[in-house]
């Protein structure tokens, strides 16, 4: 078997775990950060993972073919889960008032505390582009989609592809560079 043909289950089953397990734990830490309506929004991803275990045992108690594909469905529901709390700490870190806004010595107030935890951007960071390009979520879609144009770059590259799968490769390096430092790097931008 092809070494790279033997990666793609591997890889498969892998970011499908990933999926499950960055569902489960991004909205249990996102959840403690935070209060009210936003504790709230950051639990519907358990919610709906527990809604659809619920309908897969229903299901099977009734006919025990109905659900043959079940992870599929376990992993589907968690991409959504992993998505919605994605964009919901991009929400939060946009919401959140910026450092600025304090301008004395004392702390801020205590609806402040939680408003810049979890999955927020550093308060420390630059506003715009760079923020967004430092928020973990950004730097989790850019190793994952960084990692997944480098292997299949090289596989094309085993079959005879030309510039179009190398410059995929490189761009794939650039993505993992944004996962590892939370920067882009300037090398990827260059005319």
């Amino acid at each position: 078997m092809d070494f790279l043909a033997s990666l793609i289950p591997l890889a498969f089953v892998l970011a499908a775990l990933g999926l499950v397990v960055g569902a489960i734990y991004g909205s249990l830490r996102m959840a403690r950060g935070c209060e009210g309506g936003w504790r709230k929004a950051a639990l519907l991803p358990l919610v709906a993972l527990g809604l659809a275990a619920a309908n897969i045992v229903v299901g099977t108690a009734i006919d025990p073919t109905s659900h043959n594909l079940w992870p599929f469905e376990i992993v589907m529901v968690s991409a959504v889960g992993v998505a919605w709390l994605g964009l919901l700490g991009l929400v939060r870190a946009a919401a959140a008032p910026s450092p600025a806004a304090h301008t004395t010595s004392a702390p801020p107030p205590a609806a402040d505390v939680g408003a810049r935890r979890s999955l927020a951007a550093p308060a420390d960071s630059a506003s715009g582009l760079h923020a967004l390009l430092a928020h973990p979520a950004a730097r989790l879609a850019a190793g994952g989609l960084g990692l997944y144009a480098i292997l299949y770059g090289y596989g094309a590259l085993r079959v005879g592809e030309g510039r179009g799968a190398a410059a995929l490769m490189v761009f794939g390096a650039g993505g993992l560079f944004l996962a590892a430092t939370g920067r882009a790097p300037t090398w990827l931008f260059r005319r």
